[in-house]
């Protein structure tokens, strides 16, 4: 018979037997054999122990479910768990329904020498106990102090030593930090540090409310940074939602925040005008972030797989920077084109590997305020396509899929036709 149906059948069982249990003479408990199931028989007295008719002796009395009484409840020193009915359930604070639904709450009942139920539980660390002459009298009173409880107040209580930057700080190493590149992790300390640590330094978890998390989302909304304001309320979301499961708050005061809308700017190739800019300045001023910008700006690579890039035998290597952490390493190579010839010899690439992503954002924006340093990518596949270099084999060179045709992205494979790439780079060959 399926576990989980005797487990519910116990459950209505046992919401049955108080009254019952009040009026039984005080004598040793006597086993009940329970008509589970057609055939199948059950020992009232203990978990499902599922027994053939022939089981059963002489003197177990064979009660219907409905008539069932569990014989060993709570008889001075047994304790047993109390269990809930659905209508009683529906009496409790919304907060702790789910608990209880879920059983990840466990209240124990037991009965006094002199006759009287308690109900004793611990939620988040806060003891709750009620009493009563008769169990559905002592679940009354239970469900009565959980709505007079203050779940937060509690909460507040119990979270008052517990800072809340030091929380996420915590958080963000020990949760975020496994999980996520360290380009990526160090994006989010760097948003946490300067937009979140100072807003909430010296207040607990249970200090931080909604108007204020609001209010830090919507002044960066307010200053035009879209972006910042989406990055901020994401990390502190995630943040809180493990909060809430961990047991500290019973809600997120994130439930009801406005979610900022940032829509991506889409990206400008540069010009012909300031690709020969570029290129003057390489050749004027080789510092490494001039040398960096010439190479990312003829091989279309993102700023992340800079680090991992390799140029031997006219090929260009490098790991996929779109790979998540943890999951299989992608390789991806291009040939050298005509125009990254023409500037290699002003570059090392062993020393531009070493540049940090976010240096090179800042100093690209200080040199092109116009730009940010993803749109050399745009610029290179708009330069290919111009050179008449087909869309799918530009699409691989940068890691992209072409399209979510099955030709392209099972039955194309371009890293088996060297010959053929060579050949097509030949095109990236343009004046500036």
């Amino acid at each position: 018979m399926d576990p989980e149906l005797v487990r519910e059948k116990l459950r209505r069982i046992v919401c049955l037997t108080a009254e019952i249990q009040a009026m039984l003479p005080e004598e040793p408990p006597r086993p009940y054999l329970v008509l589970v199931k057609d055939g199948d028989y059950d020992i009232g007295d203990d978990l499902p122990n599922v027994a053939k008719p022939s089981r059963a002796r002489e003197g177990f009395p064979i009660l219907r479910e409905k008539e069932v009484v569990l014989q060993r409840i709570e008889r001075g020193q047994e304790e047993r768990e109390a269990f809930f009915a659905e209508e009683e359930i529906r009496k409790m604070p919304k907060q702790f329904r789910k608990l209880f639904r879920t059983n990840k709450v466990n209240a124990h009942v037991r009965r006094k020498p002199n006759g009287v139920y308690e109900i004793r539980a611990q939620i988040n660390g806060i003891k709750f106990a009620a009493s009563g002459k008769l169990l559905e009298r002592a679940k009354e009173r239970f469900i009565a102090k959980l709505s007079e409880s203050g779940m937060e107040r509690g909460a507040e209580k119990l979270n008052s030593r517990m800072l809340f930057v030091e929380y996420m700080a915590k958080w963000l190493e020990t949760v975020r930090k496994p999980r996520v590149k360290e380009e990526t992790y160090d994006d989010y300390m760097r948003t946490f540090r300067n937009k979140i640590e100072p807003n909430f330094a010296g207040q607990s978890i249970a200090e931080v409310n909604a108007f204020d998390l609001q209010d830090l989302v919507s002044c960066y909304v307010d200053e035009g940074k879209d972006r910042t304001a989406k990055k901020v309320y994401q990390l502190l979301k995630s943040c809180f939602e493990y909060i809430v499961s961990d047991g500290l708050l019973m809600r997120s005061p994130m439930s009801k925040m406005i979610s900022p809308y940032y829509e991506p700017e889409e990206g400008v190739p540069l010009s012909l005008e300031e690709e020969t800019r570029l290129v003057a300045n390489l050749k004027s001023d080789p510092s490494l972030f001039n040398q960096a910008f010439a190479f990312m700006l003829y091989t279309g690579i993102r700023r992340g797989e800079l680090a991992s890039v390799n140029v031997a035998d006219g090929w260009v290597t490098l790991i996929s920077g779109k790979g998540r952490k943890g999951r299989k390493v992608k390789r991806r190579a291009l040939p050298v084109s005509p125009m990254l010839k023409k500037v290699l010899p002003f570059i090392d690439v062993e020393a531009i590997k070493t540049l940090k992503a976010i240096s090179l954002t800042h100093a690209f924006k200080r040199r092109f305020p116009e730009h940010h340093l993803h749109e050399l990518r745009h610029t290179f596949v708009t330069r290919a396509q111009t050179c008449k270099i087909s869309r799918e084999l530009v699409s691989f060179w940068t890691g992209h899929k072409a399209d979510n045709s099955v030709t392209s992205a099972v039955y194309t494979h371009f890293e088996k036709c060297p010959e053929y790439q060579i050949e097509l780079i030949t095109l990236f060959d343009y004046e500036i």
